[in-house]
């Protein structure tokens, strides 16, 4: 009978939305360990983008279409509430690159079955402020002293500071200057 039919469509429909939030669930955790989230914070963190928006968060959506979309959202935490934001409605170029970066070094540090342990970075501060960068070169001084980190940069003071810095850890720097020709 049709009853009969609606409730089995019903509980079928009812069925298929548990499956469904069980594996979106899944699918997150799996994305939240694969980009080592409480890593992510730290060094989110440590770079200190943003006054009050202090964690960092992967989620799984679906557009209009149901394709599922990966983004990421900055958290406020308010007392026991807390707000979620999309840096890129919020933050300035230079918080998005922190953010960015968060999500790479997390990567990074927690890749085990790498050959090499060296990280190539291009031109990082672009959009740094003086506090970001200066931040963001302790962090590769103290979390990635035992790789090897090649950095291109058109700015002569940002390689000055990164080898004074690591020369005053003891920590061995090579600078390689390309001339115009």
């Amino acid at each position: 009978t049709n009853k009969e039919i609606y409730a089995s469509t019903q509980e079928e429909t009812k069925e298929a939305e548990e499956d469904f939030q069980l594996a979106k669930e899944t699918f997150e955790k799996s994305l939240k360990d694969y980009f080592s989230q409480n890593i992510m914070n730290e060094i989110y963190q440590k770079i200190d983008p943003h006054d009050f928006m202090k964690n960092v968060d992967y989620h799984l959506s679906f557009n209009e279409k149901d394709e599922p979309q990966l983004y990421i959202v900055v958290n406020e935490q308010i007392g026991d509430e807390t707000d979620s934001y999309r840096p890129e409605w919020y933050f300035s170029t230079a918080q998005l690159n922190t953010v960015a970066f968060s999500s790479f070094f997390g990567r990074a540090l927690t890749a085990n079955n790498l050959t090499f342990r060296t990280i190539f970075i291009d031109d990082p501060i672009q959009c740094m402020d003086d506090i970001n960068m200066i931040s963001f070169v302790e962090l590769l001084r103290r979390e990635f002293s035992d790789n090897q980190i090649i950095v291109s940069t058109h700015e002569e003071q940002f390689s000055n500071y990164i080898r004074y810095k690591f020369k005053k850890y003891h920590i061995d720097t090579q600078a390689i200057t390309l001339k115009d020709a």
